[in-house]
């Protein structure tokens, strides 16, 4: 998630969508309703379909029937389909969470430990090519983050730390032009920092 540049175009590729990371979502809803079925006997279900009545979110936990829940939620089409799967522990989520558009068609994938996000999030246009990519460490962005306009062109490409923007720094117009173009470092910003005017401070 190529090597900043301070041109005026976008002038970054768009990378090859990755539609092979995000499982297919086709035939799970089968498997999740048997498993549902099985697992409901005489304990908690470990897959619900997430409009579930007795599911409740209070203060972002997940309740099952008054208690934190343990499990799977989906979101199915009209058409049966699997549309999200988040899993669950002790009422947060933990774990790989997927939504789709449809069968073989990604929308978005992000990584939990209770709770809070945690690595690769990862977002797809409906056409398949990249709308986002984020790294996390508990819950901020940590690392390099990039998303991408509908048109392909990149909309913005920083780098942070414990949820801050700590070096160098991109955002785009839709039509490519080059929108801010700055370094963050200790809570200041160096550089081309919009279209109207650049910072008076220089880099030390």
């Amino acid at each position: 998630m190529p090597t900043l540049t301070s041109t005026a175009t976008a002038s970054s590729a768009r990378p090859a969508p990755s539609r092979n990371s995000p499982a297919r979502p086709t035939q799970l809803a089968g498997w999740l309703l048997i498993a549902g079925l099985l697992a409901g006997c005489g304990g908690t279900p470990q897959q619900l379909p997430a409009d579930n009545p007795a599911l409740q979110l209070t203060a972002e936990v997940l309740l099952y029937k008054g208690a934190p829940y343990t499990g799977t939620t989906f979101e199915l089409s009209p058409a049966g389909d699997t549309l999200a799967l988040r899993p669950y522990q002790a009422g947060r989520l933990h774990g790989l969470a997927r939504q789709w558009y449809g069968p073989g068609r990604p929308q978005e994938q992000r990584h939990y430990a209770a709770g809070r996000e945690e690595g690769l999030a990862e977002g797809w246009w409906p056409d398949g090519s990249p709308r986002f990519r984020r790294n996390f460490r508990a819950g901020q962005y940590e690392g390099l983050v990039e998303e991408w306009y509908e048109n392909g062109r990149p909309e913005r490409r920083g780098h942070y730390a414990h949820g801050q923007e700590a070096g160098a720094q991109q955002l785009w117009l839709p039509d490519g032009t080059l929108r801010a173009n700055y370094d963050a470092r200790n809570g200041r910003q160096y550089g081309f920092i919009g279209t109207k005017h650049c910072a008076s401070d220089s880099l030390p």
